[in-house]
């Protein structure tokens, strides 16, 4: 078994565990991104892929987020700015105890990198797209762009001046306040009835990521890695507004990306007695289990 198998079976037991969660409690909840095109094109993940992805509705979100504080399996923890004062990303994680996905940019800070699961939550808009709901985004990703600052990522994008006058501006404030005022602005619109969710945290763009909400509505199942899981309703729209009409098509292989992470590990006490449990990917993979 490869170490891109293994992490996959890893993810997949991550998922079981939240959809055991949200069953239990009657909590909505939808692949989405590249595991629903894997669900729907594949059957399971994309053979690349290297991660998971799920959708909630931001009241759903926020009960999963309030239940998995008590009720989540032992095996695993979630990764949110309730259980990190220092949490840096608009969505949750939930993430394997005692393993390592090591991203390059987060090789050299002491920061949570377990494997995990993202869980992204829909926020209400109403519309699909307008300057205010642009400004708004724009200083969600500026809050956004501070917390990884602060927490020692280093991007190379380039901050107009601007930018920067803002970013001193929010000096004062900890990584803690930065989330709360940057969650407050993703729910600026939430409970008064708009027929939109937006995915503000997703790497897509909030405008490709403003759907009505019709084509979420009532999940359905699809299987994935042999296990029906929660679709869209609308999961060909979904996929459309995504990735083109062609979604079913496989790319070509320099467009096959994963997250490359540097280094890997399933289990990371026995790692400290034995260094070959720790893969290095890459070039120079090491993909002893």
């Amino acid at each position: 078994m490869s170490y891109l198998q293994k992490l996959q079976q890893t993810e997949t037991e991550i998922l079981e565990e939240i959809d055991r969660l949200c069953e239990k409690h009657s909590i909505v909840y939808y692949l989405a991104g590249g595991t629903l095109l894997g669900a729907v094109r594949h059957r399971g993940f994309i053979p690349w892929d290297d991660d998971i992805d799920v959708a909630m509705p931001r009241n759903d979100y926020e009960r999963f987020r309030d239940i998995c504080l008590s009720e989540l399996d032992e095996r695993f923890y979630l990764h949110c700015p309730q259980t990190d004062k220092n949490y840096w990303l608009p969505f949750a994680k939930v993430r394997k105890k005692n393993t390592l996905f090591e991203e390059k940019n987060l090789v050299d800070l002491n920061v949570s990198k377990e494997i995990f699961v993202d869980i992204f939550p829909l926020d209400d808009t109403k519309k699909e797209n307008s300057l205010i709901k642009r400004f708004r985004a724009l200083k969600i990703k500026l809050l956004s762009s501070e917390m990884i600052s602060r927490i020692g990522i280093k991007t190379r994008e380039k901050v107009p001046f601007w930018v920067k006058i803002r970013k001193f501006c929010l000096r004062r404030y900890s990584i803690a306040e930065l989330s709360k005022k940057q969650t407050a602005l993703m729910k600026k619109e939430n409970g008064k009835g708009y027929d939109f969710y937006v995915n503000y945290a997703s790497n897509y763009g909030h405008i490709k990521q403003t759907m009505p909400k019709k084509i979420y509505g009532v999940p359905k199942k699809l299987f994935f890695e042999n296990k029906e899981y929660n679709v869209p309703n609308d999961y060909e729209y979904f996929l459309t507004r995504l990735y083109g009409e062609e979604y079913m098509k496989i790319p070509p292989k320099e467009k096959q990306i994963t997250h490359s992470p540097q280094r890997i590990c399933f289990d990371t006490a026995a790692a400290n007695a034995d260094r070959e449990k720790t893969i290095v990917t890459g070039d120079d993979a090491d993909e002893t289990l």
